[in-house]
């Protein structure tokens, strides 16, 4: 068998040879990545890329750096950015001992996320200078978080069951326990920051929780009673509206805690006090990575929008911007002495800063990918094309031993919607890749979707076509495309760009009165005159690819049992000759055809154990199977229906799987960020001589061989223009569908929250705007556009207030505020909410409504819960006053304080929703009985000035809905004046 001629396996070790002569780019610029080929698995030849970053730490010396990988801990030279080990494993947070003589990976597997499981390791301890594992017999189960003491002389873990604080005593390897308090929710949901007195605890609802991990007591709750998001109407009941936290840090003292929250805020409290938390808008997605400085004067923040960004804990203002990354940040580390910053990002890149200066540093480490979507070979066998779920393609040339790395369109969609667009396919020749996408210039992933065929050797879209799809999958030819959409299947031929669907509905009965069946899989017969799918109910169907007609159906359809499916179809392929397709569900695998002497007909799973990708053998004798728990390969003979082996590589669920043209070589790629190469010759051999052989367990083994790839700078360099080019064209365009928004018809009233979901469009714009001074120029051009919009031309004022204290230019900022009259959101204090079961609440008084000042101290029964003034937590500064998005009936009080100069007549301009009310120095002065949504300036109320404070009492009646009101103050021509002054709390004393 080893002595046919084997084109693919010459190529991999003319390859292997010529890794281990010198590298010229020694000599040169350009960027070489290596890829060490430790704990690589016996039958595999070559292992690309080196897994997906999840965490990163530098050594209390600053000499190394540990990246926490799928795969696992990396140990790289700080100063060379060279490998120098790796402790095999999967690694989601790690820590150094505090004297760097012992690394901890808290480990996990593919089911970490919802607790322990069967697969899961313990925790892992290893020794640095000799990269031996601790052989305790007794090590903590697998943690959620885990963190040396500050003597280093224990190890503290929380378990994943969420309920056990674990502590390892590290001379003696004992472990002692204290059990946590308990509470709803699951491991998956929640975030953690640990010290070895507290545990912080982000729940998915916002609140964020600090226990103490002796007593097992909770201590406080820093945060409860989120204000929910805003989702809008075609999205209710598809995703939820929690302010979910996605990360949580301690600085080094102890004394204060900083949170990441899906609203795109970082929030820093002092959890000595009650204090309000300094909060932090400078993201413009969701921040989901933080770190302190050593000195606890610097907060590091990085997430979906690319960037990191570098502030003072003290004053909360932005130090700097650290920008480069192509992908979202996915861990972040200070250098030991403060001075150096390292992020990595799922575009495989881990980068180092200047602190103090937000600029790169030349350091820079490369190879890494992120979870990979797709790979498969080009037709020469010789490149391999993979893609990750952000659509990052990489080019590997096994002759050449060059690398391309691209972007594509996806990679920008992604940055704004993280978790909608995730379906994506190759062609079997690697030369197209088709994927989900938006032309919608607005964020809202659920408009204006497309259908984007991108042309693999450079990254740019070859076409497109309106309407979205899933589970899509090429023709063997690549000349068409199917997916998925709702109760439909959409064919798409690429050459001519047409398409047509092929409905799943019985067109005989009401489309009400039927079960619809879900698509889960799509799969081409061999001549592309076929379409197999598999549903979520576990049927199975083909179809005419031209005619679209139903041919043979299997299986019958179940509908679900609540929201649950009982067996639905993972996978469907079909033999090389077409005569065979086999069926893989969660509980069994089977086999349909008509050939004989097969001795697999059906097997069934064990128990969390299923198949995740099929695939037939060249010869059609042996079945592949990926499984989605442990990342193995399973290999089952056809003829006896024996499980050969099963070929351990992956420690993620197994994405794709795929021989090379000539059938030499098995491709696989995993969740856990690498390819791996097989020698299917070898497989096989080893397989069916498993006794004589022993199987070796396909135990991974040490090998010196270093691959190492040359970038190939020119072609990405042009697809870098490209999409700076795409990306451009995305702000030029998102720009002008806003500004027809506002021209379109003047004469029409836009409803306000519309309006003010547009400018807050605008002020993301500004946010990541690199030409600041065309922004502005913008702004005051769309001023000019809409001289008669009074509301357009008060909400760019309050859009250029945003952008000068973005940009840390207060008093400029302040000037436009005052340019528009309004009381906006850091003067207000605000109470509630109270009931306003069935309207009881407008002529209810919760407290004394007729006072001129209030009560800081006292404390009211509201619906659930004592309250007490609290100061405004609507810190999007659009002079909407948000109340709340939570409470439907409800009502909510708010109070602010003007100071005049003199006597004088002005006109407070109103509207709120619902019903409200305004007291000023203690007399009503204004009431309206109207529920609809607040619009600027709908109300006009003359009052009168005293000299010297004056205080403004505003009651809201909310019913369902949005939940805020508009407050400016003008003189009678409607001008706002600037010699009030609106008094910030702390001046007046009625700041908590």
């Amino acid at each position: 068998m080893f002595e046919r001629e084997n084109q693919t396996l010459v190529v991999c070790v003319l390859y292997l040879i010529a890794c281990l002569l010198p590298s010229a780019s020694a000599q040169t610029d350009e960027i070489v990545d290596t890829y060490p080929q430790w704990e690589l698995p016996n039958a595999a030849k070559a292992r690309l890329g080196k897994g997906d970053i999840n965490a990163i730490q530098f050594s209390p010396d600053g000499t190394l750096l540990a990246v926490g990988t799928d795969i696992g801990v990396w140990l790289y030279d700080v100063k060379t950015g060279e490998e120098i080990s790796l402790f095999a494993g999967i690694c989601e947070s790690l820590a150094f001992s505090p004297d760097g003589r012992f690394l901890a990976n808290r480990s996990g597997d593919y089911f970490y996320n919802l607790g322990e499981s069967r697969w899961a390791k313990k925790v892992e301890l290893w020794e640095v200078a000799t990269g031996q594992e601790v052989p305790f017999p007794d090590m903590p189960s697998a943690a959620a978080v885990l963190c040396f003491s500050e003597d280093g002389k224990t190890l503290i873990s929380l378990r994943k069951s969420r309920d056990i604080i674990s502590r390892l005593d590290i001379e003696t390897g004992k472990q002692t326990f204290n059990k946590l308090g308990k509470r709803p929710g699951y491991v998956h949901r929640e975030v953690y920051a640990l010290r070895s007195d507290k545990i912080a605890i982000g729940m998915p609802n916002g609140n964020i929780e600090l226990w103490d991990t002796t007593t097992g007591k909770r201590l406080s709750t820093l945060r409860e009673n989120v204000k929910k998001l805003e989702v809008p109407d075609e999205l209710v009941g598809l995703i939820d509206d929690e302010n979910s936290v996605f990360a949580l840090t301690f600085s080094p003292d102890g004394t204060r805690l900083a949170s990441a929250n899906r609203d795109t805020t970082v929030q820093l409290w002092d959890i000595t006090n009650k204090t309000e938390p300094i909060t932090l808008r400078r993201h413009t997605n969701e921040p989901t990575e933080l770190a302190f400085s050593p000195d606890g004067k610097m907060l590091a923040s990085g997430g979906a929008d690319k960037r990191v960004q570098l502030c003072d804990t003290t004053t909360g203002k932005p130090i700097g911007t650290c920008t480069g990354h192509v992908s979202d940040i996915r861990a972040l580390a200070f250098s030991p002495d403060g001075k150096m910053l390292a992020s990595g990002s799922s575009d495989g890149t881990i980068r180092f800063w200047n602190t103090q200066t937000a600029e790169p540093l030349p350091t820079r480490i490369t190879g890494h990918i992120a979870s990979l979507k797709a790979a498969t070979f080009l037709k020469d066998s010789a490149t391999i094309a993979s893609v990750g779920y952000n659509g990052i393609i990489t080019l590997w040339n096994l002759k050449t031993f060059q690398k391309t790395t691209l972007q594509t369109k996806r990679t920008l969609e992604i940055i704004g919607f993280r978790d909608w667009y995730l379906d994506l396919a190759l062609s079997s020749d690697g030369t197209k890749l088709v994927s989900f996408g938006t032309e919608s210039t607005l964020p809202e992933p659920w408009s204006d979707s497309v259908l984007r065929l991108t042309d693999v050797s450079t990254g740019r879209e070859l076409m497109s076509v309106p309407g979205s799809a899933s589970d899509l999958t090429f023709s063997p030819d690549a000349k068409t495309v199917a997916g998925t959409r709702s109760d439909t299947i959409r064919l798409w031929n690429t050459e001519t760009g047409k398409t047509f669907n092929i409905s799943l509905l019985d067109t005989n009965t009401d489309p009400e009165e039927q079960h619809r069946p879900s698509i889960r899989t799509l799969e081409f017969s061999p001549d592309g005159r076929k379409l197999a799918g598999g549903t979520m109910g576990g049927g199975v169907q083909m179809w005419d690819t031209e005619t679209g007609e139903a041919l043979t159906s299997f299986f019958a359809e179940e509908p679900p049992t609540g929201n649950r499916y009982r067996d639905p179809i993972m996978d469907v392929a079909f033999s090389s000759d077409g005569s065979l397709l086999a069926v893989g569900s969660m509980k069994k695998l089977r086999l349909l055809g008509n050939r004989r002497q097969l001795g697999f007909k059906e097997i069934s799973y064990g128990p969390e154990v299923w198949g995740n990708r099929l695939l037939f053998s060249p010869d059609d004798t042996v079945l592949v199977i990926g499984l989605i728990q442990s990342g193995g390969i399973e290999l089952w003979d056809l003829a006896t229906g024996e499980r050969l082996t099963t070929l351990d590589g992956h420690t993620n669920r197994v994405q794709t799987l795929a021989f090379s043209p000539d059938g030499k070589m098995l491709v696989s790629a995993g969740g856990d960020g690498t390819v791996l190469l097989w020698d299917w010759d070898e497989v096989l051999t080893t397989a069916y001589n498993r006794e004589s052989n022993a199987e070796a367990s396909n135990k991974a083994q040490r090998s010196e061989t270093v691959l190492k790839f040359t970038e190939r700078s020119a072609e990405t360099e042009a697809n870098a223009r490209y999409i700076s080019t795409v990306e451009q064209t995305y702000l030029e365009n998102r720009w002008k569908n806003i500004v027809e928004a506002f021209t379109n018809d003047p004469n029409t009233t836009m409803l306000g929250y519309v309006e003010r979901r547009l400018f807050s469009q605008i002020t993301q714009i500004g946010r990541t705007a690199k030409d600041k001074e065309s922004y502005m120029d913008r702004l005051h051009k769309l001023m000019d556009t809409v001289p008669d919009n009074l509301s357009v031309r008060l909400n760019i004022h309050l859009a250029l207030a945003a952008f000068y204290r973005e940009n840390d230019m207060s008093e400029e900022a302040a000037a436009h505020i005052q340019k528009t009259g309004f009381i906006t959101e850091e003067a207000w204090l605000i109470l509630g909410p109270f009931d306003n079961a069935g309207g009881i609440g407008y002529n209810t008084a919760y407290i004394p409504e007729d006072a001129a000042q209030i009560d800081t101290t006292k404390t009211y029964e509201s619906i659930d819960r004592q309250v007490r003034w609290q100061k405004s937590t609507d810190d999007i500064r659009n002079a909407h006053i948000n109340l709340g998005e939570d409470v439907n009936w409800g009502v909510a009080y708010a109070f602010a304080t003007v100071i005049s100069p003199d006597e004088r007549k002005v006109q407070f301009r109103f509207d709120s929703d619902d019903q409200g009310k305004i007291w000023l120095n203690g007399k009503q002065v204004f009431t309206h009985t109207k529920a609809f949504t607040a619009e600027i300036d709908k109300y006009t109320i003359p009052v009168t000035f005293k000299s010297g404070q004056n205080s403004i009492l505003v009651k809201v009646c909310e019913e369902v809905g949005g939940w805020g009101f508009y407050l400016r103050i003008t003189d009678t021509n409607g001008e706002p004046f600037d010699d009030l002054k609106i008094s910030q709390l702390e001046e007046t004393g009625l700041a908590q």
